[in-house]
Parts: structure tokens; sequence; C-alpha cells
């Protein structure tokens, strides 16, 4: 479902992958995370007080099987879709419960998108061509980072290769290195 939900997206995409054609929106991660946490809670209390899936009816995989989808389900996964134009990976970013929880593996996760300082000219290219807020984060460092698809756009665009996906932690950025830009 990610993978369909991201080549929606890059229908949207000018040739360099890098901006949308039809505008796209970068919703701030301390609300898609906070409506995520907010779904997977009621999701799960949901289970437990009334022994019922609710996923059950709005599964987005369920595509793969029409036979099994709901008018309900048909409305929500239509809605997903059509968000994919405008959102990078509405599901994965808004309800997926897999999305959350990945999220918080991937912090102990051993391969990561880093950034050799040394070599950045902080010109942003990465953070502009990144579908989601995650690059700013992860470039400046000055907020929580956002779960990384590993899309590789970062990579491709910055110009003097400073964008790299390996093994080890993450640096800091320099004091100031980003001061001019704000």
């Amino acid at each position: 479902m990610g993978t369909l939900q991201d080549l929606i997206f890059r229908i949207n995409r000018n040739a360099k992958d890098t901006k949308g054609i039809v505008r796209q929106h970068k919703i701030p991660f301390a609300i898609s995370n906070t409506i995520r946490v907010a779904f997977f809670i009621v999701f799960t209390l949901v289970a437990f007080l009334w022994a019922t899936d609710i996923v059950e009816y709005i599964d987005p995989f369920k595509i793969y099987k029409p036979a099994v989808v709901a008018c309900g389900g048909w409305i929500f996964i239509a809605a997903i879709l059509v968000g994919s134009l405008f959102i990078y990976r509405p599901w994965c970013h808004l309800f997926c419960p897999f999305g959350l929880v990945g999220w918080l593996v991937e912090k102990i996760s051993l391969y990561k998108i880093k950034v050799n300082y040394d070599t950045c000219i902080a010109c942003e290219s990465c953070a502009n061509a990144c579908p989601s807020s995650v690059m700013e984060a992860i470039l400046k460092r000055d907020k929580v980072i956002p779960d990384c698809f590993a899309c590789a756009n970062c990579i491709d665009v910055c110009p003097t290769k400073s964008i790299t996906f390996r093994v080890g932690k993450r640096d800091k950025p320099p004091e100031g290195k980003f001061a001019a830009k704000k």
C-alpha cells in the first residue's frame, strides 16, 4: 500500500522528483504523529473493550481483494489514494499502526540517512526534495525526526554528495550552519 501511495504521489511530481506539479503538502510531524497515536489508542481501546477491529472496515490493503471491501471502505480507500497526490503516504503518516511502530524501531536502526556537515553547503536542496518533513529535521536536528521512508530523493539531489544512507549515529550540525537560512 505504501508503494501504491508513493507511485500516486510521484505522478504529481516534476521530472526531477523534487516538487509537486500541483501543490503538495508536508504535514508537520507533530500533527501527523498526534493523529496516528490517537488513532492507535482508539483502535486499541475499541479492540479490547468491544472486541472489534475498526481497521477491518477501512483497511486500505483490501484494495487488492476488492470483493471484501464495503462501501465505507471504498470511500476511505479512495480518499487515501486521492490524498496521495497531495500528501506523501497519507495512510502511513496518519493512520497505520505499523507505521507508528516502525517509527519507534527506526530510532534504534543501524542504517540511517546521514549528513556530512564538512562538505554540506547548507543549500537545503535535500530538505526541499524530501516528500515529507523528515530531511529538514535530520539536516538541522532542531526537532523530533519523523519517520523516513528511505526514498533517496535527498541523496539524489545533493550537489555535494553530502547525504548518505549508512551505518552509524547521526552527527549534529555545526553551530550556525543554517542560521542564515531561517
